[in-house]
């Protein structure tokens, strides 16, 4: 069976093939290094189905750039949260959505739109939903 660290690993690895993106598998202090991936449980399901034989599970990817203005910060972000390239988020679970053999798939489902962060002056973020799935004896 397939663990949610598992899981996180698994996404972690297939991130990290992104070209100067920094990924957490849990929640950094206030010294993260931008741009950043944070990844973190959002909602789990188990058993699926009537037989029970699989877990599912959505996790959110957090990304966060720094930038001085909107217009940069959004279209920083807008790299990660595009279809296709060399920085896109979806472009790299799909190069490998078995994340290793630690899932049966995994896809990314859904983004939020950019937006200036709260918490930290001159940093913006997104959120990316990434749904996972593994079956089970």
């Amino acid at each position: 069976m397939g663990t949610l660290a598992d899981a996180i690993a698994g996404l972690k690895t297939r991130l990290e093939t992104i070209t100067g993106l920094t990924v957490y598998d849990y929640p950094p202090d206030a010294k993260a290094k931008y741009p950043s991936a944070e990844i973190g449980l959002r909602e789990g399901v188990y058993p699926l189905a009537m037989g029970g034989n699989a877990y599912e599970a959505l996790f959110n990817v957090t990304l966060r750039v720094n930038a001085a203005k909107d217009v940069p910060g959004w279209q920083a972000l807008e790299l990660y949260l595009d279809p296709t390239g060399t920085n896109s988020i979806q472009a790299a679970v799909k190069a490998g959505p078995t994340l290793g053999g630690k899932a049966d798939f995994a896809r990314v489902e859904a983004h939020s739109a950019p937006e200036r962060d709260p918490d930290n002056a001159g940093v913006y973020r997104a959120e990316i939903q990434i749904r996972w799935r593994k079956s089970v004896a």
